[in-house]
């Protein structure tokens, strides 16, 4: 369960990080 939470935590930086470089892409 831990292993997943931090899989998790990972994958929502992930998902973060390419939003954001998708907002700079715009701007």
């Amino acid at each position: 369960a831990a292993r997943k939470k931090v899989v998790a935590r990972y994958d929502w930086f992930e998902i973060g990080a390419r939003l954001e470089d998708a907002l700079l892409g715009i701007i």
